[in-house]
């Protein structure tokens, strides 16, 4: 579902959006809301999310300021402004920021049903246009399809999402592999840098050790790794007979 947070620093209403908004009918929830911008801002480094709906005029920083900050973080978000006045000075500050729109309290119900609608339509169609590229990308395949941005991020997710998805099969189970401009939500999301072939080997040993150890964070001086570190890959590649050979 695509995570949406909202900032307000009356708590009436993001409690009140949260109750009358049916979110879940966009397949969007709320993950988070805060009554700071700072907090707010906070959330996001950790948590990355798709929407962001906040109030303009918040204590210590506006809503403009604070997303002004977000957006270097999370540049493919959408932001919509909610304000108890039509003040043109805010509209025009918020249309140079990019900012999807700029509603007036107290929010129509129907008003922002169909603004969350044409987002969760445009957050799809960026799904559906995900480029899906081949584990057997070398150097310069990986260096021609990300020579547009500054920064990368890859991780692992059940679905399809970011810029590039790379189908990924391993222990018995379908994954996708992402490539963004951002951090998304996922397993092992780490920034992805050049050489990018041997970052991406590197990053799929950590993927498969952080799928087969679950939540154990084992590092590799402990002993229960450096016990199972030499049927490690045989595991991961599932070789039955040869698992059951190295055990005996």
């Amino acid at each position: 579902m695509y995570k949406v947070l909202l900032v307000d620093d009356e708590y009436m209403v993001t409690e009140g959006l949260k109750r009358l908004i049916p979110f879940e009918k966009w397949d969007m929830q709320v993950v988070a809301t805060a009554n700071h911008a700072d907090d707010a801002l906070d959330y996001i480094k950790k948590n990355p999310v798709d929407v962001v709906i906040s109030d303009v005029n918040m204590p210590d920083k506006t809503g403009l300021e604070m997303i002004r900050e977000m957006k270097e973080l999370l540049p493919d978000t959408y932001y919509i402004l909610l304000s108890g006045y039509q003040e043109f000075e805010y509209v025009k500050k918020a249309m140079n920021l990019s900012v999807v729109d700029y509603l007036v309290k107290p929010v129509d119900k129907v008003e922002l049903g169909n603004l969350l609608e044409k987002i969760a339509q445009q957050l799809q169609e960026k799904v559906e246009q995900s480029q899906t590229l081949s584990q057997e990308l070398d150097e310069t395949g990986f260096t021609n399809y990300l020579s547009g941005k500054d920064s990368w991020w890859i991780g692992l997710s059940k679905e399809k999402q970011g810029s590039f998805t790379i189908p990924y099969y391993v222990l018995g189970q379908d994954w996708q592999i992402f490539i963004s401009d951002q951090p998304l939500d996922g397993i092992v999301v780490t920034p992805f840098e050049a050489p990018y072939q041997q970052s991406f080997e590197n990053w799929k040993i950590n993927a498969e050790k952080a799928l087969f150890y679950g939540s154990v964070n084992l590092e590799k001086s402990e002993s229960l790794f450096a016990y199972y570190e030499p049927i490690y890959r045989v595991i991961i590649q599932g070789n039955i007979n040869q698992i059951i050979e190295e055990l005996t």
